[in-house]
């Protein structure tokens, strides 16, 4: 696989980075995602293989970590140029976890003990939910549907 190189096609009000991989030209926009009912949409990585997306993937990372870290896998899957895919790689919020003394890091919530049946954060877990649900919303009111 030949590897990446970033385009020139950029604007200070919808930022975009045009990637190339396998043959596929990809669009991805960094943006700010929001919706009516007032859920903050998370900050995400956009990335769309081809016009008109009629499918989302939405790839959360993990602990610590940024949608920026798992965005780069989208060329490497190798999708033929039929498959329209928008993929969105949210970032989690900067959050205090406990596990780590406290730190300010990426987090979807937080850890406050090793054990995994004691860890939950639920009102965190709970908070999560809402925001990959407002996503979900979001692409449904873009026209995916729930199947795709």
């Amino acid at each position: 696989m030949s590897p990446l190189r970033e385009g020139a096609d950029s604007t200070l009000s919808n930022p975009r980075r045009q990637f190339y991989g396998r043959g596929a030209k990809l669009k991805c926009t960094s943006s700010f995602l929001t919706n009516a009912a007032m859920t903050d949409l998370l900050q995400a990585i956009q990335i769309e293989t081809a016009p008109t997306p009629d499918a989302t993937v939405i790839w959360m990372h993990g602990l610590g970590d940024t949608g920026e870290g798992w965005s780069a896998i989208v060329p490497a899957l190798g999708l033929p140029a039929s498959m329209r895919v928008r993929f969105l790689f949210p970032h989690a919020p900067q959050i205090p976890v406990s596990i780590n003394n406290g730190f300010v890091m990426p987090a979807w919530y937080d850890f406050k003990e090793a054990d995994f049946s004691a860890r939950a954060d639920l009102p965190g877990v709970r908070r999560s939910q809402a925001q990959v649900e407002a996503l979900i919303d979001r692409e449904r009111a873009r026209g995916i549907a729930d199947a795709r």
